[in-house]
């Protein structure tokens, strides 16, 4: 039971590296960046005309939200799979059936109280925007 412990944080881990590098990697281009080779476009650069510092902050935080989100949904993953690997291996015992189908449960519960939580700050956050 300890090495399926280890095997999920390290997957989660794992996945998490993956969701960060493309992030990081946006910046440390030896082009300069997205943003740099995005401006040598002329359709991008009419696109971008605004960059207040009002409009920067709102696009960091919403960058930052939107990694917060996608690490819950990696979450919600191995959860489900944790639960339906549970079910699978419970071999009639009813209380890992039950077990498992409270964590499935939970982790359902869990990914629609965070997809409220997405709609609640996406409103909040076009309301700022005006």
């Amino acid at each position: 039971m300890k090495l399926i412990k280890y095997f999920f944080v390290s997957l989660i881990f794992s996945l998490s590296l993956f969701m960060i590098s493309p992030v990081l990697a946006a910046d440390q281009t030896p082009l300069g960046g997205l943003d740099a080779t995005a401006g040598k476009i002329d359709a991008y650069k009419s696109q971008v005309s605004d960059t207040s510092a009002r409009t920067t902050i709102l696009n960091r935080v919403g960058g930052i939200v939107g990694l917060i989100l996608s690490f819950v949904g990696v979450i919600f993953l191995v959860l489900t799979v944790y639960a339906g690997l549970m079910w699978m291996t419970a071999q009639g015992n009813s209380a890992k059936v039950e077990k498992a189908k409270d964590l499935l449960i939970n982790a359902v519960i869990g990914l629609i109280i965070v997809s409220a939580a997405y709609s609640l700050t996406l409103f909040v956050g076009n309301q700022l925007a005006k």
